[in-house]
């Protein structure tokens, strides 16, 4: 069984989530910036992936988000209004409007343990940040929306979270442990092997995950690895698959190929060829995914 500090010395070499098609546009057209800031020190999990962006254009732009295993919250604005919303954690591409002249100010949590709200309600999902949590007076959304410096933002919302998100009560919860478990594995441990380390019972294990995180077990695991797969073909997207294969934990080429397309819509070769020519992925995808939906919630 992990001890705490072996958690938290690995999560020191986590990769986080990425989204490639923020990442292929010229700032010109969409500006972009991101920042590993301090989030909760409750969780062993405790760094938060800060980022920002901007479409600089009078038109629209559509992007592809790949499946993302991090639950965000994402702060919208331009001169003529201000919104915020929660995104679950999404287990399929999906596609996103970015509207003209507008900036999106995301925060993105590595564990959604921890929180005043259980995110698991969530999962494959929107809503308006202000059916999970109290905006306060004044707002944190027009707070953000007025300090438009991004490190100003950062520590605008930092205050607001250890005020209102931040659970002071929390202690790690067998939920957390497995996903931290899942996370320091980088996709690769055997579920079964998970259920002999913390002594419970594989269904108990499954049960407690997917009450907290709004996922089975199985696909978390999938997108830990699915996403260990895209950090390194991006790293290197001329490499062999077959060594991606292998050090992501994969049987052999076949499985990898298989998870991925079931996964992400297309073969990591497609992906990788996108990547080099940085094409945004909506080149390649048609019109399966659309737009997530807005669900409310009263509180």
């Amino acid at each position: 069984m992990y001890t705490q500090q072996e958690i938290a010395h690995c999560m020191q070499d986590m990769h986080w989530p990425i989204q490639p098609d923020l990442h292929v546009y010229p700032d010109n057209i969409l500006q972009y910036e991101e920042k590993y800031a301090y989030w909760d020190s409750l969780a062993l999990q405790h760094h938060c992936f800060f980022y920002k962006f901007k479409n600089n254009t009078n038109h629209s732009i559509r992007l592809t988000k790949l499946p993302d295993p991090c639950f965000s919250i994402v702060f919208e604005y331009n001169s003529e209004f201000a919104t915020a919303y929660v995104l679950g954690i999404q287990s399929a591409a999906y596609s996103s409007t970015i509207k003209p002249n507008t900036t999106y100010f995301c925060v993105k949590p590595m564990s959604l343990c921890g929180l005043t709200r259980n995110i698991g309600n969530y999962a494959n999902r929107i809503v308006y940040f202000s059916n999970v949590w109290d905006p306060k007076y004044p707002s944190i959304i027009d707070i953000i929306a007025e300090h438009d410096n991004f490190d100003q933002q950062i520590s605008c919302f930092q205050e607001y979270a250890r005020q209102n998100i931040i659970n002071h009560g929390y202690w790690m919860s067998l939920a957390e442990y497995c996903a931290n478990y899942l996370a320091v594995s980088k996709g690769a441990a055997k579920l079964d092997l998970l259920a002999s380390d913390t002594q419970y019972t594989a269904t108990y294990c499954r049960h407690e995950f997917k009450e907290s995180y709004g996922i089975s077990l199985k696909t978390f695991r999938n997108l830990i690895r699915f996403n260990t797969v895209v950090y390194n073909v991006l790293q290197n997207p001329r490499q062999l698959m077959l060594n991606v294969a292998m050090q992501c934990g994969y049987a052999d080429h076949s499985h990898l190929c298989n998870d991925f397309k079931n996964i992400a819509g297309m073969n990591p070769m497609k992906f990788a060829s996108l990547w080099i020519e940085k094409q945004p992925l909506g080149s390649y995808y048609d019109d399966k995914f659309c737009h997530l939906p807005v669900y409310y919630r009263r509180y």
